[in-house]
């Protein structure tokens, strides 16, 4: 007998409803009419709903306090992951369907014990030690006292309980409901100011994340609980119950804003047929009133024109005189010109590394990527920094801009990744979590701004990096809404993600792309991983290989005498922007580093600086000089201000703010020359100018 792919996804539906509570022990679920949901107990009268599975024969919807969920077809399951306070109930389309769950009488007694989650290790079977999977497994532990009285406080809370949240997406779909009847579209997002209502709630949104932890440290403070474990255990409940609610705003918000977005900013107001005629005639009136007197003009024009030459050539006409050129006025019409999808200054370029994504992933929308070498040192950096905290490792990460071609015939995407942007001081970075707060937006944007004014090209968001210390690499459903979020509007499929575990020997990274059919690849689709460290040793190596002196700017080249262990230091444009910013900062001491790389050729050494960073930035690997200010150039006071670095730089660069002046001094064994012969002086003006003429 053959079998239906309709009875296959029956058969797998029925074996994973059976499947997944035999996995997860403690969760309960209940069945009716052939539709099973599995919730966990939170309190007394909450459940948390964690999935549905659909044995019916028909397609069914699971209303969770009155706010139904996507539908569900024949066969088929769903991740639920809500908070439920009254009811759950089985609607079959419009049609309301029986109660499978209801919030107990008052007078009910709750004798079963809570279940929470805790992740644990299991032991390797060979070796018998401890070791993380890419898939964390939870065992569960019996409610702590204090639970009961936290989330009765959350409920209590203006705009996290879920009374609040069900009154916003109440809001939200009237909106919608108002402006699909609406004829008038535009006028009624006006009228209830509807653009700036998705605005200062998705402001608010990002501000309530940011405020997430420090919430609910203040409910688990006035819970009355002592013990150190049921503290922890109650804190992770109750961020997991603020991030859901969240979630549920967010998921309405989200509806409402791509329903704007299909509504152009003006509409023309609809009116009656007779209204219309007239608007049409005199248009047309307009129109041929306009055309006579452009032909009359013309006609006017085109008979003095024939008169003035008659003129001219009766008349011997000198030369304009100088006086009257100065009075020439030339104007020439301007076009905007449109930025470019071009990857061309980017393929065959020694300063990127090339990715083809066939060798590492088994369906991939993305086909090939660049990445630029100061990229990947500024990756490498990022991590580097958080290995020294190897022994309470947390999730890092950040975002890449660049730029991205489309293969129309072989439906892929060629991208490149060549600027970093790290997050702002209201990311949350944990052990098992990743926040990167509002203020990165507002980053990305300003940087895509002046990427495109100065290139002239299309520049974009195409990669986001984060680790996971310890965990191994894997795609989680966290990673997956991220991933869904950030994706471009009109050509989401060239987005990529790196996830890295920065505590393996060679930092092993993984490469998550699209597939063609628009889903995202997991861990089971990958060939192979790539390791970080291989890449960072390619960087290094590619900046001497890349490194052409015509393109930077020597500020050794004024000094009468060059010393073969520091004979040139060549700034590029980025660490000359980076140079002008910093000294603008009137404090003195050491006030950055020099970040780049050395090239050793026909035995001479030269330093290539490709960015600069802050003193309160400094990065753990690429120092090569350090950039000093004074008031006054002193060689005592110099030598003094870097006398305790703790860092070996190969030079100093030091600004006199009085002269607004840069003296670069080459350094041995952490010392300074004295021989001032080998000195390069130079002037930071001078610096803004070759850096604007090279642009």
């Amino acid at each position: 007998m053959r079998l239906s792919s309709k009875h296959l996804a029956i058969i797998v539906g029925v074996l994973l409803s059976l499947a997944y509570p035999l996995a997860l022990h403690g969760v309960e679920s209940i069945t009716k009419n052939d539709v099973t949901f599995t919730f966990n107990h939170i309190s007394q009268d909450t459940i948390l709903v964690i999935d549905v599975y659909n044995k019916s024969d028909v397609q069914i919807r699971l209303a969770i306090d009155g706010i139904e969920e996507k539908p569900v077809n024949s066969g088929g399951s769903s991740k639920i992951n809500r908070i439920c306070t009254r009811s759950v109930r089985l609607n079959y389309g419009t049609t309301s369907g029986p109660v499978m769950w209801q919030k107990p009488e008052p007078a009910a007694v709750y004798n079963e014990p809570v279940h929470v989650e805790e992740p644990v290790s299991e032991p390797n079977v060979q070796s018998g030690q401890p070791v993380r999977n890419e898939e964390t497994r939870y065992v569960r532990k019996s409610e702590p006292q204090g639970n009961f009285s936290a989330i009765e406080r959350l409920n209590a809370d203006p705009y996290f309980s879920q009374e609040a949240v069900n009154s916003f997406i109440d809001n939200v779909e009237s909106y919608m409901d108002g402006l699909a009847v609406a004829r008038n579209k535009s006028a009624y997002i006006s009228e209830y100011n509807l653009r700036s209502f998705v605005s200062d709630a998705s402001d608010e949104l990002s501000v309530k994340s940011g405020e997430i932890p420090a919430i609910a440290s203040g409910l688990i403070s006035t819970s009355g609980i002592t013990d150190s474990a049921d503290r922890v255990t109650i804190m992770n409940l109750v961020i997991e119950t603020l991030r859901n609610r969240l979630s549920q705003r967010q998921q309405a918000l989200s509806r409402l804003q791509e329903t704007l977005e299909t509504v152009p900013e003006e509409e023309k107001t609809p009116g009656t047929p007779l209204e219309d005629n007239i608007v049409n005639y005199a248009v047309i009136a307009v129109i041929v009133l306009i055309l006579i007197i452009w032909f009359i003009v013309a006609v006017r024009r085109k008979k003095k024109n024939r008169h003035q030459t008659r003129v001219e050539r009766r008349q011997n006409i000198e030369k304009p005189s100088a006086e009257d050129q100065a009075s020439i006025v030339v104007r020439r019409r301007t076009t905007s010109m449109l930025k470019k999808q071009s990857l061309e200054d980017v393929i065959g370029n020694p300063a990127y590394y090339v990715m083809n994504l066939d060798d590492y992933v088994a369906d991939s929308a993305v086909r090939t990527i660049y990445i630029k070498n100061t990229c990947i040192k500024e990756v490498y950096n990022l991590y580097a920094d958080d290995l020294r905290k190897s022994d309470s490792p947390k999730e890092d990460g950040c975002m890449v801009l660049g730029r991205w071609v489309h293969d129309e015939t072989a439906q892929s995407y060629d991208v490149s990744l060549e600027s970093v942007v790290f997050p702002g001081d209201d990311a949350v970075f944990k052990e098992y979590e990743l926040n990167f707060g509002g203020k990165i937006k507002l980053r990305i944007a300003e940087r895509l701004r002046k990427l495109r004014h100065d290139t002239n090209l299309q520049y974009d968001l195409t990669c986001w990096i984060h680790s996971h210390p310890g965990l191994g690499v894997f795609f989680s459903n966290s990673d997956d809404n991220v991933q869904m979020q950030l994706r471009h509007a009109q050509h989401p499929l060239f987005l990529t993600a790196f996830v890295v575990d920065i505590l393996t020997p060679e930092q092993e990274m993984g490469i998550f792309t699209f597939r063609h059919d628009g889903t995202m690849n997991s861990k089971s689709d990958l060939i192979r991983l790539h390791s970080l460290e291989d890449m960072y040793r390619w960087a290094v190596e590619s900046e001497a290989v890349s490194f052409n002196r015509q393109d930077c700017f020597n500020i050794l080249a004024s000094a009468a005498n060059h010393s073969p262990y520091c004979a040139g230091i060549y700034l590029n444009n980025n660490s000359i922007i980076d140079l002008a910013s910093l000294v603008l900062n009137p404090v003195q001491g050491i006030i950055g580093w020099v970040i780049g790389s050395r090239v050793d050729d026909a035995g001479r050494t030269d330093f290539i600086a490709t960015a600069m960073a802050a003193d309160a930035a400094r990065p753990a690997t690429g120092i090569i000089g350090v950039l000093v200010s004074v008031s006054q150039f002193s060689l005592p006071t110099i030598r003094r201000l870097i006398a305790g670095m703790k860092i070996p730089a190969s030079f100093a660069i030091v600004y006199s703010s009085k002269q607004m002046s840069l003296t670069s001094i080459p350094m041995t064994g952490g010392e300074m020359m004295s021989d001032s012969s080998f000195y390069g002086d130079d002037n930071i003006d001078n610096l803004k100018i070759w850096t604007r003429r090279k642009r």
